[in-house]
């Protein structure tokens, strides 16, 4: 982090000064050595205010040429695609029948083989569509929608989740009458109906060794740990994030934090995105007014592909947000708990994990 604060008493502890250009490159050359993921956190936030994407973005301001969301209730909704022809239609169908919103579409297309361009381009014309040569990951394909959007909102949006219809009303408005909230989400539904859990506590490498050995479910009825597992969603509520798969996010803070960390493949950015919104003192809130079907939530963990990129994710969020010792803590939680209930596939991963 580079910042203008200056040699500011508070910040002793935290900010290095350097002498010159040489001294500079000393200095960053120590700090990317010694550094930990706590020291990072704790200067982002000492110095949240004074950096020089802050002192350009006033400068802008001044001159009249900064670009501002708009405070209208304007939503533009982003898609990511990758091979989704047909849940991608269904999906984008779902959105061209939400009333009562000022809506705009942008569709990014992960170098998809299956028709999904030509789709697009044939049934929702209107629809801005931005078409990769290779699959960017999902993180790094919505930053490029990001980069576009000038819309009070952003609406986050999986192509196997379909809107019912008022739900991205509902939405809007509980943002609209909770100026704390930075992200409002819906209640997530499987294609049976059934609940389909969203709303989760961030990754704890404690709250991990608890659930492994089974003693989070006598703390969860004696009121000693946060119990979302067995909440029905169904009222309204402010929790530690929600799964990506429709999520509405404002604007303005989105691209103060830089969008999504580009290093989370498919696992752990929505976690990650949300902690650090949330941590600029803002609040991640769940109404059940607004129901959104999601396909993907009904398929297998079992899958090991899709287990060596859950716990791939589950590593960076601790390691990144958590402390030193945040993943060989998470890690002896996922090895033990794995081996209590024998899964077998779990365990190798554990053992093949960092």
């Amino acid at each position: 982090i580079t910042t203008p604060a200056g040699n500011a008493p508070e910040l002793q502890s935290l900010v290095t000064t350097a002498a010159g250009p040489e001294d500079l490159i000393d200095r960053a050359e120590e700090v990317m050595r010694d550094d930990v993921p706590a020291q990072i956190e704790a200067r982002r936030s000492a110095v949240a205010g004074a950096t020089w994407d802050a002192r350009a973005a006033e400068v802008e301001a001044a001159l009249g040429t900064r670009s501002e969301p708009d405070s209208d209730g304007r939503v533009t909704a982003v898609v990511v695609s990758f091979n989704t022809r047909a849940l991608l239609e269904r999906s984008l169908e779902t959105l061209r029948g939400q009333a009562n919103v000022r809506l705009g579409t942008i569709v990014v297309d992960n170098a998809s083989a299956d028709g999904s361009v030509e789709m697009v381009h044939e049934r929702f014309p209107d629809v801005e569509l931005i078409v990769l040569d290779e699959n960017a990951g999902f993180g790094r394909a919505n930053n490029i929608a990001f980069e576009r959007c000038t819309s009070e909102f952003v609406l986050l949006l999986n192509s196997d989740a379909f809107m019912a219809p008022g739900a991205l009303a509902a939405m809007v408005t509980t943002a609209q009458q909770h100026p704390e909230a930075v992200a409002v989400g819906p209640r997530l539904l499987n294609e049976d109906g059934s609940l389909q859990r969203s709303a989760w506590p961030f990754p704890r490498a404690g709250r991990l060794l608890l659930e492994a050995v089974g003693l989070h479910l006598p703390l969860r009825r004696l009121g000693l740990l946060e119990d979302l597992g067995t909440w029905a969603h169904d009222e309204q509520r402010a929790v530690d994030f929600l799964v990506g798969a429709c999520l509405l996010i404002r604007t303005a803070p989105l691209k103060e934090v830089n969008g999504f960390d580009e290093r989370f493949w498919l696992y752990g950015e929505e976690a990650d995105l949300q902690k650090r919104l949330s941590a600029r003192g803002r609040s991640v809130v769940l109404t059940p007014a607004a129901e959104v079907t999601h396909v993907a939530g009904a398929s297998s963990t079992e899958d090991v592909s899709r287990l060596r990129h859950f716990y791939a994710g589950q590593r960076r969020f601790l390691e990144h947000h958590g402390g030193p010792l945040a993943w060989p803590m998470g890690r002896l939680a996922l090895l033990v708990g794995s081996l209590l209930r024998r899964r077998w596939a779990v365990v190798r991963l554990a053992i093949g994990i960092g």
